[in-house]
């Protein structure tokens, strides 16, 4: 949703069975209409940047979660990470490669970090992506992945990974001095 969000009107998303993730950047108070996501799937999720506190953003048993940073990092490919410590990467396409960690866009939060998911549409995990996220504990990397960059999650708290078949691709020490893998 745009970040000049002010209003989201009656029924807006009603019966949208195969929605998954609504992602607010407003810094904006936003009112809602009644219903907004009735009949939605029962595993979608919503993050909004906004204090709001109206419930009929959560219809249908949804859960509204708060984000407290958002950016991008790659042409089709935003972020967000939630209060609760959450990342979520989504968008289509590739994700930017990062040279060092320094680099990293969410390098100040990056740290405190303990799960990550990455969206269906996202091809790649780039390069230094995830390097020391010392408290990441949890990624979801989706059968969409085909290649992880180099030092994506060196020295991470990473406990266990899953990497799909589709991965054709795994650069240099992605996981380097990750403890307790």
């Amino acid at each position: 949703l745009p970040k000049s969000l002010t209003t989201i009107g009656t029924n807006v998303f009603k019966s949208m069975s195969e929605l998954k993730l609504v992602v607010s950047r407003s810094s904006n108070q936003v009112t809602c209409g009644t219903d907004v996501f009735v009949s939605t799937s029962s595993d979608l999720e919503i993050y909004m940047t906004t204090n709001s506190t109206d419930e009929k953003l959560c219809s249908n048993d949804n859960t509204k979660k708060t984000v407290s940073t958002y950016g991008e990092t790659g042409t089709y490919i935003d972020y967000i990470i939630t209060t609760s410590n959450e990342m979520i990467i989504y968008g289509k396409g590739e994700m930017n490669n990062f040279e060092t960690k320094e680099e990293q866009p969410w390098k100040s939060e990056g740290s405190n970090i303990q799960t990550i998911k990455i969206d269906e549409r996202v091809t790649t995990i780039g390069k230094n992506a995830f390097n020391s996220f010392e408290k990441l504990e949890t990624i979801t990397i989706p059968s969409t992945i085909t290649t992880i960059g180099s030092y994506a999650f060196q020295t991470s708290g990473i406990t266990e990974v899953t990497i799909p078949t589709s991965v054709n691709s795994i650069g240099e020490l992605v996981f380097n001095k990750c403890t307790k893998l």
